[in-house]
C-alpha cells in the first residue's frame, strides 16, 4: 500500500481544515510579494534606494510565504516542531491584526481563524494524537528548543536582510542626502550586530547555555520598550508591535514548556504543569479515533526460518525401543576428554601459552653414536688396500684387526 495514501486517510479532517487555512494565507501573501517585487525591480532604474527597499519588503513577505506553506506541509507529516511553530504564526497574525488602526472583515477572519488554529491543535484529541502517534515525527533536542532555535534563526536572518538593504541604501543615496544616508549605515550596523548575536543564540540554546536564554529575554523586553515609545509618539507605528510576537514566542518556548526547563537542568513549573493538564482535558469527552499503524519501509524477502526444536534433557539412545521415554532424575553429566581434566592435587601446574615442548624431540638425552673402527689401510692377508670404515676384506674377505694385521672369516 502506498504510504502517502495511507497518511493522507489517516489525517484527521480538522487538521485538513488548518493545512488548508495556512495554504490560503500563503496563497494571499503571494500576491502582495510579486507586485512588491516587481515594483522594486521597476524603481531600480532610476532610484536603487527605493528599488532596493521594495526587494527587501519583497523577500520579507516572500519568507512568510515560505514559512506557513512549510508549516502546513509540517502539520500533514505530523512533526511537532511544525505544530509548535503554528502556535507562532498563529498568534503573530493574532496579534498583528489586533495591532491594525483599523479593523476590517480580512483582520477579524484572521484573528477568528487564528484562534480556532490554536483551539484545534492545542485542544482536539484527534488532532493531539496525530502528532503524538505512531505518525509523529519527533527531534533528537526538545520541541520547545527547536522551536525557539527556528524563530531566533528566522529573526536574525530578517534583521541580516534589513541590514544589507539599509546598508546598500545608505551608499546609495550618500551623494544626495549625507545626514539620512549616515543615519542608514548606522541602523544596517546596529542591525547586523543584532543580527550576529541571533545566531550565536541560536546555536548556543542547542548547547543548553543559559547565557543565550537570558539575552533573547532582553531583546524581548527590549523591543517592546522601544516599539511602545514609538507608538506612543505615532500610532503608525503600531503594526510593528506584531514582530514582538515572534520574540514573546522565544522566551515562552525557552522558559515555560517543562521540556524547555528539564533541558535546562529545571525543575518544571507547576502552574504550568496544571495548565496542561487542564487543556488535556477538554474535549475529552470525544475521544480520539483509532489512528491507523504508520506503514513500515519494505525490506528484503527473506526465507522462513525453520521452527528450532525444544530441547530435551536426555538424548534417546539409537536402539531405544518405540514409546521409549527418558529416566527420571537429572540428565547424566557430559563426560570430559581426558586432556581437559584437573591435574591432581599437588602437582605444578604451569601457566601461560603452551609452550609446544611435547611435539619436539627432547634436546637432553644422549644421542646415539657408533664407535670408531681402527681400519688398516692394506690387508695383511692379499695386500689390496682396504676401505675405509670396513671391518672386512672387500677382496679376500679376511677381518681386518688392528694396523696392518688381518684374520681369514670364519
Amino acid at each position: 500500500m502506498d504510504p502517502h495514501a495511507t497518511r493522507q486517510a489517516a489525517v484527521p479532517a480538522l487538521l485538513w481544515v488548518v493545512i488548508a487555512m495556512f495554504a490560503i494565507v500563503a496563497a494571499c501573501l503571494l500576491y502582495p510579494t510579486l507586485v512588491l517585487l516587481r515594483l522594486g525591480a521597476a524603481f531600480f532604474s532610476f532610484s536603487p534606494a527605493l528599488g532596493l527597499l521594495g526587494l527587501g519588503i519583497a523577500l520579507v513577505m516572500g519568507s512568510f510565504v515560505v514559512a506557513f506553506a512549510r508549516v502546513g506541509y509540517g502539520l500533514y507529516e505530523g512533526s511537532r516542531v511544525a505544530r509548535g511553530i503554528a502556535f507562532v504564526l498563529a498568534g503573530y497574525l493574532l496579534l498583528a491584526c489586533f495591532a491594525m488602526p483599523v479593523a476590517t472583515g480580512l483582520t477579524v477572519v484572521l484573528a477568528l481563524g487564528s484562534i480556532g488554529v490554536v483551539a484545534a491543535l492545542a485542544c482536539v484529541p484527534s488532532a493531539r494524537a496525530w502528532f503524538a502517534g505512531p505518525w509523529g515525527r519527533a527531534t533528537e533536542l526538545p520541541t520547545s528548543i527547536v522551536v525557539a532555535q527556528t524563530v531566533v534563526l528566522y529573526s536574525s536572518a530578517i534583521t541580516a536582510l534589513l541590514a544589507a538593504t539599509l546598508l546598500v541604501s545608505g551608499i546609495a543615496v550618500a551623494s544626495l542626502v549625507g545626514s539620512t544616508a549616515s543615519l542608514m549605515i548606522l541602523g544596517a550596523l546596529l542591525c547586523a550586530g543584532i543580527a550576529g548575536v541571533g545566531f550565536w543564540a541560536k546555536a548556543a540554546i542547542g548547547r543548553g547555555e543559559r547565557l543565550a536564554r537570558v539575552l533573547v529575554t532582553g531583546a524581548t523586553v527590549a523591543d517592546l520598550v522601544v516599539v511602545l515609545l514609538l507608538s506612543s509618539a505615532d500610532e503608525s507605528v503600531l503594526p510593528l508591535l506584531a514582530s514582538f510576537g515572534l520574540h514573546a514566542a522565544v522566551v515562552i518556548a525557552l522558559w515555560l514548556p517543562a521540556d524547555a526547563r528539564r533541558f535546562f537542568g529545571e525543575a518544571a513549573l507547576p502552574a504550568v504543569e496544571n495548565l496542561h493538564r487542564q487543556v488535556l482535558e477538554i474535549g475529552k469527552g470525544a475521544a480520539p479515533g483509532p489512528v491507523p499503524p504508520a506503514p513500515t519501509a519494505p525490506g528484503p524477502i527473506r526465507p522462513t526460518p525453520r521452527p528450532t526444536p525444544p530441547p530435551t534433557r536426555h538424548a534417546a539412545p539409537p536402539s531405544a525401543p518405540f514409546g521409549w521415554a527418558p529416566p527420571p532424575g537429572p540428565p547424566p553429566a557430559v563426560p570430559t576428554r581426558p586432556g581437559l581434566t584437573s591435574p591432581p592435587a599437588g602437582l605444578p601446574v604451569r601457566s601461560g601459552p603452551p609452550s609446544g615442548r611435547h611435539m619436539r624431540p627432547d634436546l637432553t638425552e644422549p644421542a646415539v653414536t657408533t664407535p670408531a673402527v681402527d681400519t688398516p689401510a692394506f690387508c695383511a692377508r692379499c695386500g689390496s688396500g682396504a676401505v675405509p670404515g670396513a671391518v672386512h676384506c672387500v677382496r679376500c674377505g679376511a677381518r681386518l684387526v688392528g694396523h696392518g694385521t688381518s684374520e681369514p672369516r670364519s
